[in-house]
């Protein structure tokens, strides 16, 4: 494995607000929405395990009830967080998927 870091929540994301609040309602640092770093192995858990920032990361007014709830600071946040768990939209994991493989591409052509 490898650390590779992923960037988080973009300044101009409209969401921004109440990302960083959800962070902070679950007692987690909300530093990690600026980016952070992931030990990247070629095993499920460890894909799974950042999972969740990823798709907040990449949540859009676009992708259904959740964002919805979540712009209107409405989203309970460990019932958010839970179902962060699984993918939210097709679009929201093809974005999560394009910044996956763009930050390994990234890393890899370092060395």
């Amino acid at each position: 494995g490898r650390p590779l870091f992923f960037e988080g929540v973009q300044p101009d994301d409209p969401l921004s607000r109440q990302k960083q609040a959800l962070f902070e309602a679950l007692g987690a640092d909300p530093a990690v929405l600026e980016g952070f770093w992931h030990e990247l192995r070629p095993v499920g858990s460890q894909c799974r395990s950042m999972a969740p920032k990823l798709r907040l990361a990449q949540l859009s007014k676009e992708d259904g009830p959740l964002a919805e709830a979540l712009g209107a600071w409405k989203a309970e946040p460990k019932a958010t967080y839970q179902a962060l768990q699984q993918p939210i939209s097709a679009e929201n994991e093809e974005k999560v998927k394009q910044q996956v493989v763009l930050s390994v591409t990234f890393k890899t052509s370092d060395h």
